[in-house]
């Protein structure tokens, strides 16, 4: 199939596609909720617990496996005090 044979039938579909459309020039309305709720009421909380989760979830690696949670972020360890 040649691709120009295409461009007619593409021509044709968008044609009965724009034909069908209703052009009475009403235009149409969202429908309202019956409510509104603020996305502050649902953000907030969200980003609490999941702070709180993280938080959670290092002490308990933490407290199952102390050793190897010293060795990932315990900083450089210089044989000498200062």
């Amino acid at each position: 199939m040649k691709p120009l044979s295409l461009v007619p039938t593409a021509v044709l579909m968008v044609f009965a596609l724009l034909s069908s459309t209703d052009h009475s020039g009403s235009s149409v309305r969202a429908q309202e909720p019956l409510f509104e709720l603020p996305v502050q009421l649902i953000g907030f909380p969200v980003i609490i617990l999941s702070v709180r989760l993280a938080n959670f979830a290092k002490k308990l690696a933490y407290s199952l496996n102390p050793i190897s949670a010293s060795l990932q972020g315990g900083g450089i360890t210089y044989p000498w005090p200062y």
